[in-house]
């Protein structure tokens, strides 16, 4: 295994760390020594991968960002080899949102808020957030190019999804809901917009 590998696997094992802290308290109550302990290394360690604190959160974030954008590459890859008359791309767009945000990782969706709420005050994490919405809305962007062609309108239907997707965060960890409630309300949703 060469260094380069080591070194990035030793990261990935403390921000999954950070991930399991920040599932039992807020960013700002965690330290280095609780981020180190549970990735079951030293304190002294974690410096040699991290500057500080808030770079491990960055690095979250884009850890985060790369794993959800995979996905939906993937996703949109599966609709455009799959394309069938019968498939209805904006249902299935709202579907695919819905699983990924709270069926798949609903505790990230936990740690999303809290980030949101960082990045209010720090500008390094506000940029990062910035840079993830944008690379989301270009993805999603691809998919309603498929049943919209004028430019402007796919870019609003885009930001639309995006603060639905964002909305659906804070819904489902707000205020938990049934998988059948979900459903409804996305029904709904969908004949709406349809």
């Amino acid at each position: 295994m060469t260094q380069v590998i080591a070194k990035h696997e030793k990261k990935i094992q403390i921000i999954k760390a950070l991930h399991n802290c920040l599932l039992k308290k807020p960013f700002n109550q965690t330290s280095i020594k609780d981020i180190a302990n549970e990735a079951g290394l030293n304190h002294g360690l974690i410096h040699y991968y991290f500057n500080k604190k808030d770079d491990i959160l960055l690095e979250y974030v884009d850890y985060m960002s790369e794993f959800y954008l995979s996905l939906l590459h993937d996703w949109i890859e599966s609709i455009m080899l799959n394309q069938s008359t019968d498939v209805d791309i904006k249902k299935e767009t709202l579907m695919f949102m819905n699983d990924i945000i709270t069926t798949s990782n609903n505790e990230f969706s936990k740690i999303l808020l809290e980030i949101w709420g960082i990045a209010s005050y720090n500008n390094n994490v506000r940029q990062k957030l910035e840079k993830t919405y944008s690379d989301w809305e270009q993805g999603i962007n691809k998919v309603i190019k498929k049943f919209q062609t004028d430019d402007e309108t796919a870019n609003f239907i885009s930001k639309i999804w995006l603060t639905f997707a964002e909305g659906l965060i804070l819904f489902s960890t707000i205020r938990e809901q049934n998988e059948k409630e979900r459903l409804e309300l996305l029904e709904k949703l969908f004949y709406f917009i349809s």
